[in-house]
């Protein structure tokens, strides 16, 4: 087993989750009452969209934490060469995860603020692993 590597599996956990057409039913939240509103009644933000937009920021913070791990267990490069592939390769994926989405998993669609939010992720998922190596080692 010690030839497991994670950052595959997690990889294809985020292509099933981005290629289906909904969640499954066990984890949809009631969106009855989805917006948060002001006190005048004026919609202000659609709970959907935090809840999709936290979603995308943490799978693609365990994509490129995975993706680290992985790469310092099985791969000879230079560290500078490791840390461009642990930002690169989650981050070019969650982009052509977003055309796919658009182009061939409708009724799926395009979204920047989901890209935003994968890069964000990508970046918080190695500052983790960045920070546990410098606690740990």
């Amino acid at each position: 087993m010690n030839k497991l590597v994670y950052s595959p599996i997690t990889a294809s956990v985020i292509f099933y989750l981005s290629a289906i057409k909904s969640m499954p039913e066990q984890l949809c939240i009631d969106y009855t009452h989805d917006m948060v509103h002001t006190p005048s009644g004026e919609d202000l933000i659609s709970l959907t969209f935090c809840r999709d937009t936290i979603g995308h920021f943490v799978l693609y913070g365990i994509f490129a934490l995975t993706l680290f791990f992985d790469l310092k267990r099985f791969c000879s490069f230079s560290q500078k060469t490791k840390s461009l592939i642990t930002l690169l390769v989650p981050i070019a994926f969650g982009i052509s995860m977003e055309f796919a989405q658009k182009h061939l998993f409708p009724p799926r669609a395009f979204e920047w603020s989901d890209i935003i939010a994968n890069t964000l992720g990508c970046f918080l998922g190695y500052w983790a692993a960045l920070r546990y190596i410098n606690k740990n080692c």
